[in-house]
């Protein structure tokens, strides 16, 4: 699953609700990338059947389980 630039969502935002595990790839299992710590904003970009592409404020790209 592939969400390209151009179809991004703008300005849509959200704030992390606990820890949550950033992926690589919209799969269960996937590499962790890194993590949203609670409390934390986040750039909603698009989201698939069981993940949310997000974008942290530092610039990093990920998936997260659940539709974020």
């Amino acid at each position: 699953e592939r969400i390209p630039p151009e179809s991004w969502l703008i300005g849509v935002y959200g704030r992390a609700e606990g820890l949550a595990d950033v992926l690589r790839e919209p799969r269960t299992g996937a590499e962790l990338q890194t993590q949203i710590e609670n409390g934390e904003v986040v750039r909603l970009l698009g989201h698939g059947k069981t993940h949310a592409l997000v974008m942290k404020f530092d610039g990093t790209v990920g998936w997260v389980e659940g539709g974020a």
